[in-house]
């Protein structure tokens, strides 16, 4: 067994950290530089797609809580503090249905933009009269229509409003403006006029030594796959986020909107230039080795912090759990971990805070995390990942309890197309209804689906998660659920011939891939 290099410390730790972004006291020390932060942070990508808790939360976090202010600007927009209703009002008469809030929410990214311009501006005589002029502009502008240089993010579109163009916004050097003044239930009609004069005005006065964050975070708070207007107004901020980006680069200032989003939210809206959008965004993921930066990585900084001294500053994953033990299946604890998340950090955290917790309780624990910790472990972590299979899904997916009741009737991990639509048409699903749910829980990887052949040799399983280009197709016949979910659905392995109708040869479902017959 491997000598215990700091066993001693794993009982005085209180957990490695929280599996909530926003809620996590490691997340500043433990940054793990992954490269989808620096796509954002040197201005390469607008748009940041990935799965709930793949890690979105934490680079918007890490770029606008952690910014050089000497510089940098970086603002942070999230759903929870944001009027929608208002927004509701602003829509454009008479543009398309996905383009009805393009052009107000290029309104609000200026106008914070203007705030933090003026916000850092210094006296006339650090400026060349171009640059005062434009912020002089656009601080009128700002203090004559919300009463101060910094309006609250929260009431741009207040109703009550009225906007004052009087000032020099409206001078030739800007753009001619057409009025004075503007209720805000007017300003729709005069979006284009007013966002070009202060997009002139932006450009002027924003040093070109400085780089400038937008960025809207939580955007799924609200997600309603029904909700039209929603849908319009997401797509709206994309749009507005990619035309500000390229006008900015265009004019060679460092201004740089960022929208983070859950990819199966990106999938279900459509508005004209998706697919440039699509071709323009960074999907954050993590792979399992190989690469920059991967969760064990992830992990060791979070070991390092908690258990390094200044004689061991450096934590590796083999000094907290012992890989010289293997799991069942011969696999690694680390192999053994992942294969039962969805490769993110907040399952592989919550995975080892709870075999964390397993070994603190173990009278006999006194050297490293062993596999009865993991072992232990698994009700707990499996009773996580079905929460939160059931919170992303609930929206989209409204019938998953009872995709869920059908999964337990059939009780195995494994299992045959066959054998669910039967167990489907016992809680009265007819067939087409049985497929409609099979292909819902494999786009959110609840099932994976066994191919033989294709472009690579061989079999294996396919999961969503892993493969994102991956579809549910009329030719799936073996069917499997997510090692994860295994304990809290209260699944068994297969171990002899499933029955009449089943296709699946029982000798390659018994145990495959999972290694943790019991």
């Amino acid at each position: 067994m491997t000598t215990p290099a700091v066993p001693h410390s794993l009982h005085a730790v209180k957990n490695f950290g929280s599996n909530a972004a926003d809620a996590d006291r490691l997340l500043k020390t433990c940054f793990e530089r992954h490269p989808v932060y620096d796509s954002v942070l040197n201005g390469d990508t607008y748009l940041v797609l990935g799965r709930k808790g793949a890690g979105k939360t934490a680079i918007f976090s890490k770029i606008t809580e952690d910014f050089d202010p000497t510089k940098s600007f970086a603002a942070a927009l999230s759903y929870s503090d944001y009027q929608w209703a208002h927004h509701a009002l602003q829509a454009e008469a008479g543009a398309q249905q996905q383009l009805r809030f393009r052009a107000s929410w290029r309104y609000l990214l200026l106008l914070t933009l203007a705030s933090a311009i003026v916000g850092r501006s210094g006296s006339a005589g650090d400026m060349s009269g171009a640059v005062w002029e434009a912020t002089t502009a656009l601080e009128n502008f700002l203090v004559d229509s919300y009463g101060s240089a910094n309006p609250s993010f929260t009431t741009v579109f207040a109703p009550t409003r009225r906007l004052d163009l009087s000032g020099t916004l409206g001078s030739s050097h800007f753009g001619k403006l057409t009025v004075k003044s503007v209720e805000m239930s007017h300003l729709p009609v005069h979006f284009n006029e007013v966002n070009a004069a202060m997009q002139a005005a932006v450009f002027t006065a924003s040093d070109p030594e400085v780089s400038y964050y937008i960025c809207f975070d939580e955007l799924d708070l609200g997600f309603n796959p029904d909700d039209k207007d929603y849908a319009d107004q997401l797509s709206g901020l994309i749009l507005a986020a990619r035309g500000l980006f390229l006008a900015a680069r265009k004019a060679g200032r460092a201004i740089y909107p960022v929208v983070f989003l859950r990819d199966d939210i990106f999938a279900r809206i459509q508005f004209e230039d998706k697919n440039k959008a699509d071709d323009e965004s960074v999907t954050l993921h993590w792979d399992y080795e190989d690469a920059p930066v991967t969760l064990r990585s992830l992990m060791e900084s979070r070991f390092r912090e908690e258990l390094g001294t200044d004689s061991k500053p450096d934590v590796a994953w083999g000094d907290v759990f012992d890989e010289s033990e293997l799991t069942r299946g011969s696999k690694p604890k680390y192999t053994f971990m992942l294969d039962r998340t969805l490769l993110r950090p907040r399952d592989v955290i919550k995975f080892c805070n709870e075999s964390l917790a397993a070994y603190k309780k173990d009278p006999a624990g006194a050297g490293l995390i062993a596999n009865k910790h993991l072992y232990e472990a698994r009700n707990a972590y499996s009773k996580y990942l079905l929460k939160e299979f059931r919170d992303e899904i609930h929206k989209q997916m409204p019938e998953h309890e009872t995709a869920t009741s059908i999964l337990q009737r059939i009780g195995l991990t494994t299992f045959s197309r066959v054998e669910f639509v039967a167990a489907a048409k016992q809680q009265k699903l007819d067939e087409p209804a049985a497929e409609a749910m099979l292909r819902s829980l494999f786009d959110f990887s609840i099932i994976g689906v066994r191919r033989v052949g294709g472009p690579k040799s061989g079999s294996g399983w396919v999961w969503k998660y892993l493969d994102p280009e991956a579809t549910f197709t009329a030719n799936e016949q073996q069917i499997k659920v997510h090692p994860g979910l295994k304990e809290a659905l209260l699944l068994k392995e297969p171990r002899e011939k499933l029955g009449p109708g089943s296709s699946i040869d029982a000798e390659v479902l018994v145990g495959a891939d999972d290694g943790d017959e019991d």
